[in-house]
């Protein structure tokens, strides 16, 4: 039966589908937009009062620099007096000192050149001998003779000063005949209308002086007037330090102002009011608010007319639905339909919409899962193949050694075997970077070359990004050492030539740049010295939202099974470490920079061993308990410190090193176990012995020597370790340094 396009008719407009639509449009567009409205009035006047109040703060600090220069010109200018072979002349007669008349004709003479107010003068004793600007027979304040007390000491003096409702600038300068000081002359300029008028000009605002009433002030006379009785009616609040600035109407005219505390001398409570004028900013608020009106009303108006549209086609709903349903039939999915009509297909719509969804958040979902199963299984393979490499590396090195020791140099059969350490080295560093991968890694920094570094990997960078890529390497010959793990930095160089190379798949060019620290006599002697490694592609660049989050792990833009997105991180982690900084510079189509800083260092390269020096070691005594599950392992390390004088009692686990122990545990100088073995581990061992002995000295080693946990739990110990893979020579050194060790 076909279902009927439009409504029976005798059915009210009001209670068909389209016009409950309509309503419910109306309403909710009405109310968005209302608070949408309201919302943003309020974010617009709270930002403009905040930019106001940021002028403000820019105000009081213009006066605060202007009153400061004002006091540097008027202590210049009263200094010129005081120096002044007359001034000082009169001092220091004794007829002229006692003539009031003439020295009070002379300060009103200094009063008029220098513009001030008033002028006073005082002898060595500090007797005020001459005056003008302050009544003869009233007393001087005691704000000006403090002023005058700290000049009498030899330097100069200024401050804010209050002398009968008036605020002034005073400077008391003290007039010196050599060493010894004559006398003072003080000098005070007002800070009254006019002076308020002139910073009101610099400072952009309306300027204030409230001491007990107004002072001074900018203000036209009605907002004045308005000012002081709005004072009058909160006197305790003259001296508020900082108010916080507010809107306020004087006289008919609207302000943001705010009020601050002024120093003086006598600690008078003296503020400075700052208003700015808001009736600009209101006016412009208001024509923002009624912009936002109109295009509040024609977005209403437009969004009713599209839904009075698409409620007229709600009755034709499935059309739709018929042709998804459709498309489920020809084997297709991940279509959407959206949920319109009535009820039951609205339902179906949904219901269909949900199970689209889901389906593809379950394959989402089983992807994630595959990726991470892969990543973790991975990283398990990669730390057991290093743990098993590092036992095999160790007895290979560690053979090598000494097979090298007791060779002449100039035996033909040295040259192999220093072949097999090179090789075993080279493996040794691959079993790291397979540590490193499983994130299983601590760094082991020494003072290296970078630029030694970098040549070094030249040859391995090379093979990595292929021949359709130019490589460049400017290296800075005056470079500082830097303290860094070497084998880290290598693998952040690969990591970023593996980055550079994907990023130019037709090739390009990759250059290596090193830079020394650049010190000259404008930087603070505090800088930290930096050197600078820049790595620059010609790559397709990446966009600011990729930018933003290549250091996150597991982020890639690779496809699925092509990268691990942790290399990058991996760079980042490392350089954290070693105390330095990583920033990029990218952008579509413009290849890609990335610039390292590490900190520089002054502390020498340290001194490789030589098989001589090692031959030079006293002979050692001691009993070692070697517990070591790896047979070549074992047998290695017993041949060095048996080699060395040591006694060895050898042990393949936990529980044969116990027995052993027992007997001789009062012997043993140092326990050298494998932290993971069979039967019982190396740390279940040392409890067990150090329940026996406290005092009993350990060295770990371990397969999994980069495992942070397990230099964490030798430390808890008191213990020393030992990476595998490990050669005589620097298992000789760690045993002795175990020995040796004062405390447990």
């Amino acid at each position: 039966m076909a279902v009927p396009l439009d409504p029976p008719s005798g059915i009210p407009w009001y209670a068909r589908l389209e016009a409950r639509v309509l309503l419910a449009v109306t309403l909710i567009a009405g109310v968005s937009l209302a608070v949408v409205l309201l919302v943003t009035g309020q974010i617009v006047t709270r930002s403009s009062l905040d930019v106001s109040s940021r002028d403000l703060l820019a105000a009081r600090g213009a006066f605060d620099r202007l009153v400061e220069s004002r006091k540097q010109s008027a202590a210049k200018a009263t200094r010129l007096i005081v120096e002044l072979p007359i001034f000082r002349a009169s001092l220091t007669d004794s007829a002229v000192a006692a003539d009031h008349v003439t020295i009070e004709a002379m300060a009103r003479d200094y009063c008029a050149k220098l513009g001030a107010e008033l002028c006073l003068v005082a002898n060595s004793h500090g007797t005020w001998i001459g005056r003008t600007g302050v009544a003869a027979n009233a007393p001087v304040p005691a704000s000006l003779q403090a002023l005058a007390t700290a000049a009498q000491s030899g330097t100069s003096a200024s401050a804010l000063v209050t002398i009968d409702d008036a605020l002034y600038l005073a400077v008391s300068e003290p007039a010196r005949f050599t060493t010894e000081v004559l006398g003072t002359f003080t000098a005070g300029y007002r800070l009254d209308d006019r002076a308020a008028a002139e910073l009101a000009s610099v400072t952009n605002s309306e300027v204030t002086f409230v001491c007990s009433g107004l002072c001074g002030s900018s203000l036209p006379a009605a907002q004045r007037a308005a000012l002081a009785a709005d004072l009058a009616h909160a006197p305790a609040a003259v001296g508020l330090t900082n108010a916080a600035p507010a809107l306020r109407t004087l006289g008919g005219v609207s302000y943001v102002g705010g009020r601050y505390r002024l120093e003086t001398a006598g600690g008078e409570p003296v503020s400075l009011v700052l208003l700015r004028d808001w009736t600009p900013t209101a006016a412009a608020l208001r024509r923002i608010d009624l912009a936002m009106l109109g295009t509040a009303a024609v977005v209403l108006v437009l969004g009713l007319a599209g839904a009075f549209v698409f409620s007229r086609r709600l009755t034709q709903p499935l059309r739709d639905l018929s042709r998804v349903a459709g498309a489920i039939a020809g084997g297709h999915d991940g279509g959407h339909v959206t949920p319109t009509g009535p009820i039951e297909t609205r339902r179906m719509a949904a219901a269909f919409n949900r199970m689209t969804t889901t389906t593809q958040a379950l394959r989402q979902r089983e992807e994630q899962l595959r990726q991470a199963q892969k990543m973790e299984a991975i990283g398990l393979l990669a730390g057991g193949v290093a743990h098993d490499f590092n036992n095999l590396l160790t007895a290979i090195l560690g053979y090598a050694d000494l097979l090298i020791d007791g060779m002449p140099d100039g035996d033909p059969k040295r040259r192999p075997l220093v072949e097999i350490q090179k090789a075993g080295r080279t493996a040794a560093s691959l079993t790291r970077d397979l540590l490193a991968f499983s994130r299983k890694q601590v760094l082991q920094p020494v003072v290296v070359s970078l630029n030694a570094v970098i040549e070094q990997t030249d040859g391995l960078l090379r093979r990595l990004v292929g021949e359709d890529v130019e490589i460049t390497i400017d290296l800075d010959p005056a470079l500082p050492r830097i303290l860094a793990d070497p084998a880290q930095i290598s693998q952040v160089l690969l990591n970023l030539a593996v980055n550079a190379r994907d990023a130019m798949p037709g090739g390009g060019r990759l250059a290596i740049r090193t830079r020394a620290p650049r010190v000259d006599a404008m930087s603070p002697p505090e800088q930290p010295r930096t050197i600078e490694l820049a790595i620059a592609d010609t790559g397709c660049g990446m966009t600011d939202a990729v930018r933003a989050r290549i250091f996150e792990p597991f982020f890639t833009t690779k496809g699925v099974g092509r990268g691990t997105g942790l290399g990058l991180a991996t760079v980042y982690g490392v350089i954290e470490q070693s105390g330095g900084q990583i920033e990029v510079e990218s952008a579509p189509g413009a290849g890609t920079t990335f610039v390292i800083r590490l900190p520089a260092t002054d502390a020498a390269a340290p001194v490789e061993r030589s098989a001589v020096a090692d031959d030079v070691r006293p002979a050692a005594t001691e009993t070692v308990l070697l517990v070591e599950d790896n047979d070549a392992v074992r047998a290695m390390a017993r041949d060095a410190l048996a080699g060395d004088g040591y006694q060895v009692i050898e042990a393949a686990n936990g529980e044969l090193a116990m027995r052993a122990a027992e007997r001789d545990l009062d012997r043993i100088a140092l326990v050298l176990t494998d932290v993971v073995m069979p039967v019982m581990g190396g740390r279940e061992l040392v409890a067990k012995l150090r329940a026996l002995r406290p005092e009993l000295k350990v060295l770990f080693t371990s397969g999994y020597a980069s495992d942070p946990d397990t230099v964490r739990h030798a430390r808890a110990f008191g213990a020393g370790f030992i990476q595998k893979p490990f050669v005589p020579s620097s298992l000789r050194r760690a045993v002795r340094e175990a020995i040796d060790k004062l405390e447990v």
